[in-house]
């Protein structure tokens, strides 16, 4: 019994006396990453910016040319946005506005968005619908017959026409409907005339027609 108790005293020694493990010294070894900046995509630029007509009428398209520098990467996008009179078009998002319906004094902006990406640049431009003059219905050099003639000129703007001559011998006259008269006259001189037809708008806008006649004198004429 006793040396049962000296056999488990001595393994307890033993086992005391065991010496502990070294430790694993692990080396870390910390690498600086380069820090990688985000492509910075630059603005698209306008190169120009102008509308077609300087000024449009009634009659004209109204259209505005716009042109982009190129860009350094990625592809530019245009956006158009048209107002009358202020009030924005919602339907119009094209280069051309439609004339359809614009009239005399109307005020025109577009404003025209590139965009590339996320970076866009906006530009607005402004233009007035100035007048139209009158415009012939019908080519009056198809006129046979002076007397009774009739011209007859449209205006786009839908203002009033006003028909006079000038350089007419006496006896001709145009009434307000654009009617042609002559009757001659018999203190004639006789002679060629050059008569311009005009029709007048409101605003002094004008449409001619030139012709020339050939008169013999009239019988009162002194010989």
């Amino acid at each position: 019994m006793i040396s049962t108790w000296l056999l488990l005293a001595c393994s307890t020694q033993e086992l005391k006396e065991t010496p502990p493990p070294t430790p694993k010294i692990v080396e870390v070894v910390v690498e600086e990453l380069e820090a990688i900046e985000p492509e910075i995509v630059p603005p698209p630029q306008f190169e120009s910016m102008d509308f077609k007509h300087l000024e449009p009428k009634t009659t004209d398209s109204i259209e505005i040319i716009v042109k982009s520098k190129r860009a350094v990467s990625g592809s530019i996008r245009k956006e158009y946005e048209w107002k009358i009179n202020e009030k924005k078009i919602i339907s119009e998002r094209s280069p051309t506005l439609s004339r359809s319906q614009l009239k005399k004094g109307d005020v025109i902006s577009v404003t025209v968005t590139l965009r590339n990406g996320e970076q866009k640049q906006s530009k607005t431009m402004q233009t007035r619908i100035v007048n139209s003059p009158p415009q012939w219905e019908r080519d009056p050099r198809l006129v046979r017959e002076i007397d009774g003639f009739t011209v007859k000129a449209i205006d786009p703007d839908g203002d009033p026409i006003l028909y006079r001559l000038e350089g007419q011998p006496d006896g001709m006259s145009i009434s307000s409907k654009g009617v042609l008269r002559y009757k001659g006259s018999t203190t004639e001189k006789g002679g060629k005339y050059n008569i311009i037809v005009i029709g007048e708008d409101s605003e002094k806008a004008l449409v001619k027609w030139n012709f020339s006649i050939n008169l013999s004198a009239g019988s009162d004429t002194p010989k």
